[in-house]
Formats: structure tokens, sequence, C-alpha cells
């Protein structure tokens, strides 16, 4: 228990208090940070008792000699966890930003930047994650960074008001 980050002890503090119906995704910049923190929640008594969890990242396109040890996760397994998410079975996925378009996921409740989203896309598309009523969305920032979180909510009033200009 002690070894663990401030940040990481924040999280599973928080997961810890969320209502026993969530169902969320905690968003990750890199597949070593993914693979570690799937398994740490998944290891930590606070955290395994409560969810059942799993893991979606990229998956490399690198040719076989070159590989590293995360590019071990087979694209099979990979889709059977999204269905599983899909279906109720994993409610709480560790994942790159390879889960922020282009899948759909309508029980989702929850969304969790675990590292700071890398552009305004990033963060748009992970908060359209979580789509239910009451749903959230809670990002782990730096003290200095806090205010990132009013502008991208600034940048995205700014942008839906473009867009609905161009619609008229």
């Amino acid at each position: 228990k002690e070894s663990i980050s401030d940040k990481v002890r924040a999280l599973i503090q928080f997961l810890g208090s969320c209502h026993e119906n969530t169902i969320g995704i905690v968003f990750v910049k890199e597949r070593a940070t993914a693979h570690m923190l799937h398994r740490l929640l998944f290891k930590y008594p606070d955290t395994c008792n409560r969810f059942s969890l799993g893991i979606l990242v990229g998956t490399s396109t690198r040719p076989v000699g070159k590989r590293d040890i995360f590019d071990f996760s087979h694209h099979e397994s990979q889709s059977k966890t999204l269905d599983k998410f899909r279906s109720g079975e994993v409610n709480l996925l560790v994942a790159t930003s390879v889960l922020e378009e282009g899948i759909d996921v309508p029980q989702c409740n929850l969304v969790i930047c675990f590292d700071e989203p890398a552009n305004l896309k990033s963060f748009v598309q992970r908060r359209g994650r979580a789509r239910l009523r009451e749903s959230k969305l809670v990002m782990f920032l730096e003290s200095a960074k806090k205010s990132r979180l009013a502008e991208w909510e600034r940048l995205e009033h700014e942008m839906k008001l473009l867009y609905e200009m161009e619609e008229r």
C-alpha cells in the first residue's frame, strides 16, 4: 500500500466512493501505464472486490522483429474485452486513446482522465464516452494545470456555437 503514488492512491480512493452501478473508463496516455494501472487495480483489495476490470490499448503494426512486450496483446482478446464491457461483465476499463472515438459504449457513466488529454479533441471525445444521465467526468490534473479544464470547456462551448452557426 505504501509504494503507490499519491495520484494512484487518489484514484483508488475515488473509485472506492463510486456508486455500485458505476460503469467507467480510466484513460491513460501510454500502454505501459495502462498495463501497470490495470494490474494494480486488479490486485488492490479496494478495487478488485468492487470492479470487474478490463484493459484496452492500441496494438502495434510494426514488423514482428521490432515488437516490444506490449505488442503481444492480441486483437481478439481486446475485442472480447470490449464485448464484455458492452454487456456489463466488465464495468471498469483502463484504456489508452484507442477508445476515444469510433467505438460505441452507451452504458458508460464515468470517464476518468488519469493523464491529461493530449488536446481539445481528446477531451471532447473522452467526455463523450459518458453519455448517460448523471454521468461524470473526472480529471486528475496537477495543481498548476487545474485551469486547463475550464479552458477546454470554454473552447468546447465556442466550438459548439460555431457549429450551430454553420448549421443555420
